[in-house]
């Protein structure tokens, strides 16, 4: 399994609580494939930057705020620009040369 970062904690979490009603906390590590510490962790950090918010009324739930939508729309947004076209990769040249001076020369090319 890939290592997932804070934020993609996070944005599982938010992504899990936006697509269900009334979902419990064993409904989001499920849905999130966190496990229990995870899910106490980021449900916490969530709770604490105002993304989600606990529902304690019949049935005791989570809800997405409009900050927690706002944050998933973001992550989405950010998620689609980092993903690259493999029919026209990227490659950066970096070539550093000292030509005999005291000064070093760093040149860098971006090839598409």
């Amino acid at each position: 399994m890939k290592y997932r970062n804070r934020t993609e904690l996070i944005a599982l979490t938010l992504k899990a609580i936006s697509g269900g009603s009334n979902l419990s906390a064993a409904d989001i590590m499920y849905s999130a494939f966190l496990s229990y510490a995870q899910m106490k962790k980021y449900l916490s950090i969530s709770m604490d930057a105002g993304l989600i918010a606990y529902q304690e009324l019949n049935p005791r739930s989570f809800r997405i705020t409009g900050k927690g939508m706002r944050f998933l729309h973001l992550y989405n947004d950010i998620s689609e620009l980092l993903v690259t076209n493999s029919s026209s990769p990227t490659a950066i040249i970096i070539t550093h040369s000292h030509c005999g001076s005291p000064a070093a020369h760093l040149s860098i090319s971006t090839c598409l």
